[in-house]
């Protein structure tokens, strides 16, 4: 869970870095284009991210299965 929360703050925290900064640079317009852009490419970053955070609980969850057995 820690992974997902973090994962989420660092993802929205690197959309809003790439909002402002082409704010400033280009105006508010192609700002919201590269924003609206760059979503899905944050999106599959953080899904990617949380589908790697269940297979390590997976992956712990058999190792521990097959230790008790």
């Amino acid at each position: 869970m820690k992974l997902l929360n973090s994962t989420i703050f660092i993802c929205s925290s690197f959309a809003m870095f790439i909002f402002l900064y082409t704010e400033g640079q280009y105006g508010y317009s192609s700002a919201a284009k590269t924003f609206i852009l760059s979503l899905p490419v944050i999106l599959l970053v953080a899904g990617l991210s949380i589908l790697l955070s269940i297979m390590i609980k997976e992956m712990r969850r058999i190792e521990t299965n097959n230790k008790e057995n």
